[in-house]
């Protein structure tokens, strides 16, 4: 039986002021138990917490879930702001901080994927477990997607012309969201969903600024030092960690894949299934592909004896 992918968003939402800005978000299944576990859930460029909207009520079953929308994403504020990774870094910081999230898990993709690890890093006492998919993990060469993605990421990052296409033609959500992120078509209702914080010229700058900030053959310079430590630290640390991927996907590929088998201890891994058909095209936002695939992994991994474990000595 084929699988309904819904496209309803049937959660209430919240809104906290996070720098004097609103950050907005979701909180499903929140108890009055101080060891209750907290999955928090970050997403990437340029989507919203809608895209885990397949994913959060399986979560439920296991603890509460905890979704925000980045700053300058869907239904957040659009301050005057930087938006570059090290500014969202510190806006999810404190949003974790005044919600006071502890058992966290994090549940990671794109950009989400260096920002939870990044706070993972710095607070591994407040963290029990990692799980991410075609996330930004390690620093990186001009090797990731096809080479169409690849052409057109040079082209996002050139002066002017990247402008031109994110800002002026809307070609970051427009195509790499709503056409060639993922293996099914959107529905109207979907697209409209996606589309809607990004309705005018001046909503776009967050779009634009997260390409140019790829770590890429070591530039720009702080972002690799964020990215760098987080893998070292991933290489390092025996937290619980999950490997959702796809293929093809586009920032992990399946020799990544054994990359990380071999470096990350306690490293779990799931393969989700053919993302894509067609010749040209990559799945990125697996979410959309995959939504209960995911759910399920994570449950999964999260009901394990040697996790369960984990938590009852922390």
């Amino acid at each position: 039986m084929k699988t309904v992918i819904k496209s309803d968003f049937p959660f209430e939402s919240k809104y906290v002021k996070v720098y004097g800005s609103k950050v907005h978000y979701i909180d499903e299944n929140r108890q009055n138990d101080a060891n209750q576990t907290t999955f928090v859930l970050l997403h990437g460029n340029p989507s919203s917490n809608y895209l885990w909207r397949n994913i959060v009520p399986e979560l439920t079953k296991q603890g509460r879930v905890v979704a925000p929308d980045l700053i300058g994403f869907g239904k957040s504020d659009k301050p005057e702001i930087d938006y570059k990774v090290l500014t969202h870094e510190r806006y999810i910081e404190k949003f974790i901080n005044i919600l006071e999230l502890d058992n966290i898990v994090f549940v990671l993709h794109d950009w989400g994927t260096a920002l939870g690890l990044a706070f993972a890093r710095k607070n591994e006492n407040r963290v029990t477990g990692v799980a991410f998919m075609e996330g930004v993990i390690k620093p990186k060469k001009w090797d990731f997607g096809k080479a169409r993605t690849r052409l057109i990421f040079r082209l996002f990052r050139t002066p002017f012309i990247g402008q031109w296409m994110i800002i002026k033609n809307n070609f970051f959500v427009e195509n790499i969201l709503l056409h060639m992120g993922t293996k099914r078509e959107l529905s109207t209702k979907e697209r409209e969903y996606y589309a809607a914080p990004f309705l005018s010229k001046n909503s776009r700058k967050p779009v634009y600024v997260f390409p140019n900030e790829i770590p890429i053959n070591k530039k720009p310079r702080d972002v690799y030092e964020m990215v760098k430590s987080n893998h070292e630290w991933l290489s390092r640390t025996s937290i619980p960690k999950l490997l959702l991927w796809v293929k093809p996907g586009v920032l992990i590929k399946p020799w990544h894949v054994i990359q990380m088998q071999e470096s990350y201890p306690n490293l779990h891994t799931e393969y989700l299934g053919i993302s894509s058909k067609g010749f040209l095209k990559e799945s990125h936002y697996v979410q959309e592909d995959f939504p209960y695939e995911i759910a399920q992994s994570v449950s999964k991994w999260f009901r394990t004896k040697d996790y369960q474990a984990r938590l009852n000595v922390i």
